[in-house]
């Protein structure tokens, strides 16, 4: 049986601004008002509700268990306010072409916006993840009409390789070879 490697218990990336740590339960609250705030990932997407956000995060803290890395809270050093989340993981997506790398996800509040806190958040996890697992091909996918996101991707090393549907919507297919 292949398991997952050993986490430390407080596990915590610290940037200039920053922490990323794995989420915990007490973060649900946050997490779920963050959702219901922001816009929906894939255009057309209906609002979340409790019962989905509390499956995609029980979801986010269970791949660190199975994979021993996963999506990270982020939050502001200086105060530890709620920023977003960030990292790499498997989502078992219906897109085959999905699941066969590791894939990149963040979504900030809009507090968050527009001050490099996303790049700063996603390269860091990134640099977590390849000093822990090795250079390996990252993927990730984003709504055409997103800007941001995709301009974020391409400052990553991001770049297209494909198209898909998500959620009912249409998304760009990335990669990034390291």
């Amino acid at each position: 049986m292949n398991l997952p490697p050993q986490l430390p218990c407080e596990l915590a990336i610290i940037t200039e601004r920053l922490v990323l740590r794995p989420p915990r339960l007490g973060d649900f609250d946050e997490f779920y008002e963050a959702a219901r705030s922001m816009p929906p990932i894939v255009r057309g997407s209906p609002p979340i509700d409790r019962g989905t956000a509390w499956a995609k995060f029980t979801r986010n803290c269970g791949l660190w268990a199975l994979l021993g890395y996963g999506i990270f809270i982020v939050t502001d050093r200086r105060d530890g306010s709620y920023l977003g989340d960030t990292g790499l993981a498997r989502f078992g997506r219906s897109i085959e072409a999905m699941n066969e790398a590791a894939e990149a996800a963040w979504v900030m509040l809009e507090k968050a916006r527009r001050r490099g806190i996303a790049h700063e958040a996603a390269q860091a996890a990134h640099s977590w993840f390849f000093e822990r697992f090795g250079p390996q091909r990252t993927i990730c996918m984003i709504d055409p009409e997103n800007a941001p996101s995709l301009s974020l991707a391409a400052r990553l090393g991001y770049r297209p390789f494909g198209q898909g549907t998500h959620e009912g919507g249409d998304v760009i297919l990335l990669e990034r070879l390291t």
